[in-house]
């Protein structure tokens, strides 16, 4: 009997050998076929100091799987089909990713096909032993970006209510905070993402390590989600408290990302201390798989013709993303296109060029025109902005967290979306209020037109663009805002801007500021 044993043994690690080398290979001509995608995230590590906590997943999750080494030689490794079709969808949602530009998408398929490799070609038994190694890849991915607007929000309301209760009179709109020893603003960099997802980060690691059953995991985990939140919160609170009881010399400049810091590193040690005390047994690898099924395994065994089969599908299903990329890839821009404003209607004055300062920035724009139209009666002059990419690429896309509305020098106040009825037809508007450098309040209609098709919904914009590239259509895409200035009253600047667009309706018309022929460009242009 141990004689026979001691062959099964020998014989279980020889197939593992040959199907760990292969599956190996496998992940690395993955990342092989897309390197893009895999740059794209190291350079997002060592770029950013919010997902600079990137370049450890990888290490920590091989050496997860390492350490399953002796549970994994329970089990024969035997190709699945169920992986295989789990990565030709991932491939799908990759080729959408990368047809709308939207890089976050494409950077989950990639490393969503790592575990869907392993159940394709070592089975499901083999990915329930993996689990979380596997699952913890997505720490590597830059997410969390989108999470930033409502952070800024949470932070501020949470703070503004800390600094009522403590009886600091306060002025709150925005992300903009003020009290009598001066103003704060809530800053994207003050949002706490890189809080929150360093802490779910380290808290799901600590879970896993600490706990066995899945309740005291998911608690754990989400408390490393609420924490840090709270806690983000109150620094912000502190901070503000810090300035004020030192009349604006502490806390006001780089000082308080450091006191952020330590002040996160305290609490997140506070956590861990507190977990510790309600820790089972260790629990690097699952154990208790007797509940379902071990597989089909213990009755088949995978053969090396499989794994080469299977090697030889898996690859074919990879390598038909760059592929398709490859396609969509095509140029289908038009390259003579030229933004361009029409001349002032009846009443009106313009277009001009504009004295004050406004600068939203949209990176790799490939045309901005911004100009003033006046009315013939003095009143407030309307901005007119068009940002226009004549054929989006990845790193120059219109719709994206790192362009801005705004720019630097302003401050957001508050956005809706909202429907207006202008030129006998209705209009997706995206309204946003903003503050200027010199305090000066400006409230903006913006709207996306992708390629003829109209909309305010940054989703949609992406869906228009797949659209037209999957469709062989015009690939053009731009931004168009109008804006007024206004003093107190929303409703006179928003009446404003209607009256505006009903004098000027090829402004909202689909391709309305587009020339495609360049042929009179210069004449509608005069004065800009």
């Amino acid at each position: 009997m141990q004689t026979h044993t001691t062959k099964q043994g020998l014989g279980i690690e020889r197939v593992w050998w040959h199907f760990g080398v292969l599956a190996g290979l496998v992940i690395i001509l993955l990342g092989l076929l897309y390197h893009n995608t895999v740059i794209s995230m190291v350079q997002t590590w060592w770029s950013s100091g919010t997902y600079a906590h990137g370049m450890v997943i990888l290490p920590i999750s091989a050496y997860l799987v390492w350490s399953c080494r002796r549970d994994l030689v329970k089990v024969h490794p035997i190709p699945h089909w169920h992986g295989i079709a789990v990565l030709a969808i991932l491939v799908f949602f990759w080729l959408a990713g990368h047809a709308a530009n939207v890089l976050l998408l494409q950077q989950l398929a990639f490393m969503a096909m790592v575990p869907s490799v392993v159940w394709a070609l070592l089975g499901p038994s083999v990915l329930r032993r993996l689990w979380f190694p596997l699952a913890y890849l997505v720490f590597a991915v830059p997410w969390g970006a989108g999470f930033v607007p409502f952070l800024q929000n949470f932070t501020a309301a949470f703070s503004v209510k800390l600094l009522e209760v403590t009886r600091i009179p306060v002025y709150w709109e925005g992300h903009m905070i003020s009290i009598p020893t001066g103003d704060f603003r809530v800053a994207e960099a003050c949002s706490g993402v890189r809080y929150l997802i360093a802490s779910i980060a380290l808290g799901s690691l600590y879970a896993y390590i600490m706990y066995r059953t899945t309740l005291r995991r998911v608690l754990f985990v989400a408390a490393s989600a609420v924490v840090p939140i709270l806690a983000n919160g109150l620094r912000a609170y502190g901070i503000i408290m810090l300035a004020h009881i030192s009349e604006m010399r502490l806390a006001t400049g780089v000082d308080h990302i450091i006191y952020g810091w330590v002040f996160f590193s305290f609490v997140i040690l506070l956590l861990f201390a507190l977990g510790w005390f309600w820790r089972e047994d260790w629990a690097r690898c699952e154990q208790d798989l007797s509940k379902g099924p071990r597989s089909d395994f213990s009755r088949r065994k995978g053969r090396p013709w499989m794994a080469w089969m299977a090697c030889s599908l898996v690859f074919c299903i990879a390598a038909a993303g760059p592929a398709g990329a490859a396609w969509l890839a095509r140029d289908l821009s038009s390259p003579d296109t030229q933004v361009v404003l029409p001349q002032a209607a009846s009443g009106w004055k313009g277009p001009i060029k504009p004295a004050n300062s406004w600068d939203p920035s949209f990176r790799g724009a490939d045309q901005t025109l911004h100009q003033l139209y006046t009315e013939s009666n003095p009143g407030r002059p309307i901005h007119v902005l068009v940002i226009h990419y004549e054929q989006e690429r990845q790193g120059r896309e219109l719709v994206s967290h790192m362009n801005s509305l705004r720019g630097e020098a302003w401050s957001f106040l508050g956005q809706q979306r909202r429907w207006i009825e202008v030129a006998q037809a209705g209009l997706p508007v995206r309204e946003h209020r903003l503050r200027g450098p010199r305090g000066e309040n400006r409230l903006v209609w913006s709207w996306y037109d992708i390629g003829g098709r109209l909309a305010n919904h940054a989703w949609k914009a992406k869906l228009f663009g797949v659209l037209n590239k999957v469709l062989g259509s015009a690939e053009d895409a731009t931004l168009v805002a109008v804006a007024s200035d206004y003093e107190s009253s929303l409703g006179e600047a928003r009446e404003q801007l209607r009256t505006f667009l009903e004098d000027h309706s090829r402004i909202v018309e689909p391709r309305g500021v587009i020339d495609l022929q360049r042929n009179h460009a210069d004449a509608l242009q005069s004065g800009s």
